[in-house]
């Protein structure tokens, strides 16, 4: 990510928001990196707008890119690459988060502040204001591209195409979707049924996975902080999907395996 001599205590949600995807890019991060390093002096309120906005934009990134495109009439320079992703995050807030307009516009505008980039605060209020006068026009799909359309790469959409030709569209949809927060118990521990008791004491509303033994999925996201077990080891957070692995593998004593594609190390951690 990149270093900046902008403090992070007086951050807001925003302005965190435009730093952590602009790590991702500009620079190539993942934003489990960047996310928490722009977030951590944030109040949990505006961590988790943040986090809204960062996953958001991410999510709908090639739309966004190339509503930027129309509404910008010269991008900004390398240098000033969480300027960028503050339009970004306006656009996505505008266009898909459920709050009063003038709130989105006025807290992203000010973000440019924030970020210590005053020069640049009149220039996001242009592009916000326009996309709010000429937003159907300006997401009118004839204007745009298959990616942008779709919101994958282009391959990807071909691909898709071409293998499920009644179904990528689907594919897509899902693959969009804001996925629920799972847990896997670690059975090593602790019961599921225990895991689901102790959630439930907390107020943590949850129920167990019909796919996964192991998982847990969560009514509402929250914290990590704020699940029982989760500093021991108990709990952890992953996804139904790679929670299958260990089960289709069915490792056994004495097996020698290699995950190839192990980060953070998720999966790995629960073949042993």
């Amino acid at each position: 990510m990149n270093n900046s001599s902008t403090s992070t205590n007086n951050w807001t949600a925003r302005a965190a928001a435009a730093k952590a995807i602009s790590g991702v890019l500009n620079h190539h991060h993942s934003l489990s990196m960047t996310l928490p390093q722009a977030t951590h002096n944030l109040e949990p309120s505006e961590r988790a707008l943040a986090q809204e906005i960062s996953y958001g934009v991410l999510r709908h990134v090639y739309e966004l890119e190339g509503l930027a495109k129309q509404l910008l009439k010269k991008p900004f320079k390398k240098k000033d690459g969480d300027l960028h992703a503050l339009v970004l995050s306006g656009l996505y807030q505008l266009h898909y988060m459920r709050m009063p307009d003038h709130a989105a516009l006025s807290e992203t505008v000010n973000a440019a502040t924030t970020l210590r980039r005053e020069w640049a605060a009149g220039v996001i209020n242009a592009v916000l204001r326009r996309f709010q006068r000429e937003s159907e026009a300006l997401t009118s799909a004839s204007k745009r591209t298959l990616a942008e359309k779709n919101n994958h790469p282009d391959w990807i959409v071909q691909k898709l195409r071409q293998g499920w030709p009644e179904q990528w569209r689907s594919v897509l949809e899902a693959n969009l979707e804001r996925p629920p927060m799972t847990l896997r118990v670690n059975l090593q521990q602790q019961t599921r049924e225990a895991a689901l008791e102790q959630l439930a004491s907390e107020g943590i509303e949850a129920t167990p996975s019909a796919i996964t033994p192991t998982a847990i999925t969560l009514s509402k996201g929250v914290p990590v902080a704020m699940l029982p077990g989760f500093d021991q080891g108990a709990l952890s957070v992953q996804d139904e999907a790679p929670q299958q692995s260990a089960r289709l593998l069915d490792p056994q004593p004495g097996e020698h395996i290699l995950d190839a594609c192990a980060a953070p190390g998720g999966k790995t951690a629960h073949l042993l």
